[in-house]
């Protein structure tokens, strides 16, 4: 029988990560603990490819983090290294914001890259392994590590959207772009100003960064919200280009394997809620998008600001994405 133990005793697993060799998958297990009720998780590996007869066999998961709160596990592109998201507990139940850490793909203890204020919410691996690019909450008015904590802190309202669904409370917090190196630690914040920017996607030389932004325009606050931008920027940073404004909904994005078109899941530039489609754009000054997918079939669009996006890949002259039809993904 079905009772509300069920919440407790069923653990779920999420974000599948395959090596770069493709021999085996990492993959975020979370659980409630029957005695706290406080939320755990971790990553586990198991072989990519198993035999039907084994396909139950629970021995064949290695856990290879210890938690408690574990999660986006991405493996570089030398398979040297997976990176992931980790936040502490202290013993009174409050949680620090999620750091990136470091697990040799070999064997050994993990080890914290960031220390940054704000919570990283998503990393991605330039292609070569040398760094990671972090989007992380910066909040220009975060008290210091260092403030007394028993003396209260009053809000301030400061701009019209400073809620967001599903997150609550943001005030003049906005999610920035950081170069993070692996050899030294160095978080070099790429990113600055009153916008928000999201799912970040290196270019296959690993010289530029696309990635999702809110509205950049002067004009922002008075125009409808929810508006997105497709921007390139510098992996080292510099200016940003706006390449296709005015999109309802963006991401995921990919790069074209030559590096002059990109790939990305948008509703498009005409209504504020739409239908995602499939779109490429040749990144040539004053092309216009063009539409690939129609209304026969659903692209998985971003959660923006709640989850990150599904994969985007193009390969040769395909591009593999994840989409929705008749009910199913």
């Amino acid at each position: 029988s079905i009772d509300p133990n069920i919440a407790i005793d069923l653990d779920t697993v999420a974000a599948p990560a395959i090596s770069p060799d493709g021999a085996s998958v990492a993959y975020v297990r979370a659980g409630v603990d029957p005695d706290s009720l406080r939320r755990h998780s971790h990553i586990e590996v198991v072989p990519f490819a198993i035999e039907t007869d084994r396909a139950s066999d629970t021995t064949l998961a290695r856990r290879l983090t210890a938690g408690p709160l574990d999660s986006a596990p991405t493996w570089s592109p030398d398979g040297r290294t997976l990176a992931f998201l980790r936040s502490q507990r202290s013993e009174d139940g409050t949680t620090s914001p999620a750091q990136l850490w470091l697990l040799p793909a070999d064997g050994g203890e993990a080890t914290q890259l960031t220390d940054l204020r704000g919570t990283v919410r998503s990393i991605t691996w330039l292609p070569n392994s040398s760094a990671l690019i972090a989007a992380a909450e910066v909040d220009p008015n975060a008290p210091a590590p260092t403030a007394d904590k028993t003396i209260p802190i009053p809000k301030r309202v400061n701009r019209i959207y400073f809620r967001a669904d599903g997150i609550g409370w943001r005030g003049d917090t906005h999610r920035q772009l950081f170069r993070v190196n692996v050899a030294t630690s160095e978080a070099r914040q790429l990113t600055r100003g009153d916008v928000d920017c999201y799912s970040p996607a290196p270019s296959p030389d690993g010289a530029s960064i696309a990635f999702a932004s809110n509205d950049r325009s002067a004009q922002r606050e008075r125009r409808t919200p929810g508006k997105l931008e497709l921007c390139v920027m510098p992996a080292t940073g510099g200016r940003v280009q706006r390449i296709v404004r005015n999109l309802s909904g963006l991401g995921p994005i990919t790069w074209s394997p030559d590096a002059k078109h990109l790939a990305y899941v948008s509703g498009g530039q005409e209504y504020a809620y739409a239908q995602s489609y499939l779109w490429t754009v040749d990144l040539a000054d004053g092309a216009t998008p063009q539409q690939i997918t129609d209304d026969w079939l659903h692209p998985t669009s971003a959660g923006i600001p709640l989850a990150e996006p599904p994969p985007l890949r193009w390969t040769g002259r395909r591009i593999i994405f994840q989409a929705e039809r008749h009910g199913s993904t």
